[in-house]
């Protein structure tokens, strides 16, 4: 109980420390020490788990691959690469709003971590001109690179799913398609609907268009291409971006030392450090572990834990992946004797990947929120109908599949 407390006043901490102004980072660290010593670390505990977090491969690729995303972005935006290649997908697609959907959700596929923050600039250029709030320009860069989790078979947690509970992928798509459908409705409607198209490009796009595309993505994709396609270290795949931004955008050698200074985002770093502080502190003690037994011993129906228990380890844990691991090969066994198996393990998924993406520790969101220099409230009203949508999609498929 002790523990629970520990990380509920941690989030208070965080959430109240990032509503004054204090860097997201700090508000992080200050919550892994409050959640620490709750969970029994003493404080020397906390500065040795903090050490050892810092000297991890997973974080130190996790800050060396934000330095380098941080440093492209800069690079793309202030060289003018960045305004070429939204005026070539433009002229391709010929909508602005369209544009800004599309562009987070082709990240979205593409599993790179903390990889809304590589879309973040070509969103916040064009929500821009088409005059969105940067509220609405982080609601539309987070939902877009999200919602077609649900059925994308690629997705860690699905293959993850897939191996603990050896389910059919194709039927839990199925299951699943409604929340994409709404997903991206949902955000249609409440962010862009109303929004007037610019000026915009009304003849067809010609073969320069399209090569001038493939020309000023070139050092998005052929990052992504080296190292998904090849399997190049991420790293060094962003070199390449960096070198064909540097060319592309007609940059002087001798301003390289300045613009590599500048385009660090420290914030954005800090923000990263703290969230795999926050995650070793909790995976440290057995914190998880307890709220998950003291919610199972509750007594509750089935159909309630396999939707609760997740999206709250999936909202505390800020990982879709660490909340079906944890609870179901847990709930497995009562599922495999219900009749409605597959509907259940789609509840867990679902409602996993729900919690991960409300959670105010959610990687993505963080590095999005920073970039924007929005507000989390703001950002959570902006929130509310697409989530509520999802969350009464989520209901009313498990209402219908109970009953059938």
């Amino acid at each position: 109980m002790g523990s629970a407390i520990g990380v509920a006043a941690a989030f208070l901490v965080i959430i109240v420390m990032v509503m004054r102004k204090i860097s997201l980072g700090y508000a992080l660290l200050a919550g892994s020490f409050i959640a620490g010593l709750a969970s029994g670390l003493t404080p020397w505990g906390f500065i040795v788990t903090s050490a050892q977090t810092l000297v991890q491969p997973a974080t130190l690729n996790l800050v060396s691959t934000l330095v380098l995303i941080s440093i492209l972005g800069s690079w793309m935006k202030n060289l003018g690469v960045l305004d070429r290649m939204v005026d070539a997908l433009e002229k391709v697609l010929r909508s602005a709003k369209l544009t800004i959907m599309v562009i987070p959700s082709i990240m979205g596929t593409l599993l790179v971590t903390g990889g809304a923050i590589m879309a973040a600039p070509m969103v916040d250029s064009i929500g821009d001109r088409i005059n969105l709030s940067k509220e609405r320009r982080a609601a539309v860069n987070l939902l877009y690179r999200h919602a077609w989790y649900f059925i994308f078979p690629f997705a860690p947690s699905f293959i993850l799913i897939k191996e603990i509970a050896n389910i059919d992928i194709n039927q839990l798509i199925l299951i699943q398609l409604p929340l994409t459908i709404v997903a991206v409705w949902s955000g249609y409607h409440a962010w862009l609907r109303d929004v007037k198209e610019d000026a915009g490009q009304t003849e067809p796009p010609t073969k320069e268009d399209y090569l001038n595309l493939l020309r000023y993505t070139s050092p998005l994709w052929s990052s992504l291409l080296l190292a998904l396609g090849f399997g190049i270290p991420f790293q060094l795949a962003l070199v390449v971006g960096l070198g064909l931004a540097f060319y592309f955008g007609q940059a002087s050698v001798a301003n390289l030392p300045r613009m590599l200074a500048e385009g660090i985002q420290v914030p954005l770093v800090l923000s990263g450090v703290g969230i795999m502080v926050f995650k070793e502190v909790l995976s440290s003690t057995d914190t998880l572990s307890s709220l998950t037994t003291g919610l199972m011993n509750m007594g509750l129906p089935l159909a309630v834990i396999v939707i609760v228990l997740p999206a709250v380890l999936g909202l505390i844990s800020a990982s879709a992946t660490s909340a079906i691991g944890i609870t179901l090969p847990l709930l497995l066994p009562a599922i495999q004797q219900s009749e409605h198996v597959a509907l259940l393990i789609a509840g867990v998924y679902s409602a996993s990947f729900l919690g991960y993406y409300s959670s105010p520790l959610h990687l993505c969101q963080v590095l999005t929120l920073e970039f924007f220099q929005a507000k989390m409230n703001d950002l959570y009203r902006e929130y509310l109908l697409p989530v509520a949508a999802m969350w009464g999609t989520l209901f009313a498929i498990f209402v219908v599949g109970l009953r059938f």
